[in-house]
């Protein structure tokens, strides 16, 4: 099964219960095809995919498979500035907080009660977040992240046996829903994964540039300097150039 092309052709969008349980259901499929362990870990309203073993494999790579909803604005990266990403999402409340108030005060308007133009102002407050959390679903999600998605399994068919158990792959759920996936599976595996190195792919475009955005404590690590030289010997031949730049 060329599971990279049918993800692309069928499953991209992966929002709703059934949508995931789709997916998680080709991901399982997939690995009992290819005799690889694969677990499911429930937690909450979450389900996080993980293929390999964790206690034996040296590095981690990890993407989230739920998808966005459509969102008015567009998506900003700034890792080395943090007043930008700042200065973004207050202007992004601030757009929204006016176009609630332009639309109050227009129905205030024509209905001439304050009290109308207020719940008009309010509920366009609320759709905004609403939409973005459980609204209709972004159709078109090749970046993010089925990129990201595609990038492990690629890993995964490209792997040669001897590696098969130094290297475990974590699909998280719920990135889009303030990283819950992530936040559930630091917690319950915080104690082992302080000896791993692990590698999240998100939003693995086709530019010229590739992006790795390490924290200052990753940066300390030998393991970094290991990666950082990986990405420079491999990605020149791809004709791609790699940018290492620090999270804040």
């Amino acid at each position: 099964m060329d599971i990279i092309k049918k993800i692309s052709d069928e499953y991209q969008v992966r929002k709703s219960e059934k949508q995931k349980s789709d997916f998680i259901d080709l991901i399982k499929t997939y690995c009992a095809e290819n005799k690889l362990q694969c677990t499911e870990e429930k937690e909450i309203i979450n389900r996080n995919i993980i293929v390999g073993n964790l206690d034996d494999a040296k590095v981690i790579c990890t993407a989230h498979y739920d998808t966005c909803a459509v969102m008015p604005f567009p998506r900003f990266v700034a890792p080395q500035n943090r007043r930008a990403r700042i200065w973004y999402n207050i202007i992004i409340v601030a757009v929204i907080s006016l176009v609630a108030l332009f639309i109050g005060f227009i129905v205030g308007m024509a209905s001439d009660s304050k009290q109308v133009a207020e719940i008009f102002s309010l509920f366009i407050l609320i759709l905004f977040p609403a939409q973005s959390l459980a609204g209709v679903p972004n159709k078109h999600t090749a970046n993010d992240n089925t990129s990201g998605v595609m990038t492990l399994l690629s890993i995964m068919n490209n792997l040669h046996d001897t590696n098969r158990n130094k290297i475990a792959f974590v699909f998280f759920d719920n990135e889009e829903l303030f990283l819950l996936g992530s936040r559930l599976f630091k917690r319950k595996h915080k104690l082992l994964m302080d000896e791993k190195l692990l590698i999240n792919f998100d939003c693995v475009s086709d530019g010229d540039n590739i992006l790795v955005v390490c924290s200052e404590e990753a940066q300390k690590s030998p393991k970094y300097n290991c990666l950082k030289k990986c990405f420079e010997e491999n990605a020149k031949s791809f004709g791609k150039k790699p940018l290492f730049e620090k999270y804040f």
